[in-house]
């Protein structure tokens, strides 16, 4: 019983964060989203992790950002222009399986949305969530210990349960979305590293690469 009611509450607890952090994200201009993003990207480009890893990342994944979440546009710029090879996330048109497919990602792919209005490519040039050597990931909230809090649908969780030791899961971020701590369950997948706009969390892992 005091099991069951712990989960109950750690699910209030996410729920309530997720309303609070969608509410305050709304409120950012599209000049606020702008210079954010351009902050966060000096900021990865400038961290310790990307001097170091550059050369061996090359294929990487990323997210169209919706519902103001942080732009990842001088990203992809950034990655076509050196040549790396980027993906988008799939949902299985099965709503009962969550494990993500990545699709290519090129300057002329064709979108259709999703069920519900992210735009996925057309295209079916997939590559393994395993063969991935950096995933960017979205989310509403997070804390220092690299938990991330995303909108529930479990989808990244579900993808990297068992993740490559060569794949890393970079959460990208305002940083008015960390939190001291946040509720964990043990599905949750904690992320190797965190980037906003004026600093680059890493975890032991990254750090002794």
């Amino acid at each position: 019983m005091l099991k069951q009611e712990s989960v109950l509450t750690k699910d209030l607890i996410k729920n309530q964060l997720r309303e609070i952090l969608k509410t305050q994200r709304q409120t950012l201009s599209v000049q606020d989203q702008k210079k954010s993003s351009q902050a966060v990207f000096k900021i990865f480009l400038d961290s310790h992790y990307w001097q170091k890893n550059q050369n061996k990342i090359q294929t990487i994944a990323v997210y169209q950002a919706i519902q103001n979440e942080l732009s990842l546009e001088p990203f992809i710029k950034f990655f076509w222009e050196s040549n790396k090879k980027i993906y988008l996330p799939i949902l299985n048109p099965d709503p009962k399986i969550k494990v993500l497919k990545f699709s290519r990602y090129l300057p002329n792919t064709i979108f259709q949305n999703n069920i519900f209005g992210i735009p996925e490519p057309v295209s079916q040039e997939f590559l393994a969530p395993e063969n991935l050597d950096l995933v960017l990931t979205p989310l509403l909230c997070f804390d220092s210990q690299g938990h991330r809090l995303g909108m529930g649908g479990g989808y990244y969780d579900a993808t990297f349960s068992q993740k490559s030791p060569k794949t890393d899961l970079i959460g990208c971020a305002y940083e008015f979305q960390e939190i001291n701590q946040l509720p964990v369950e043990p599905w949750d997948i904690q992320l190797q590293g965190i980037v906003t706009e004026h600093f680059f969390i890493e975890s032991y892992r990254l750090c002794q690469k």
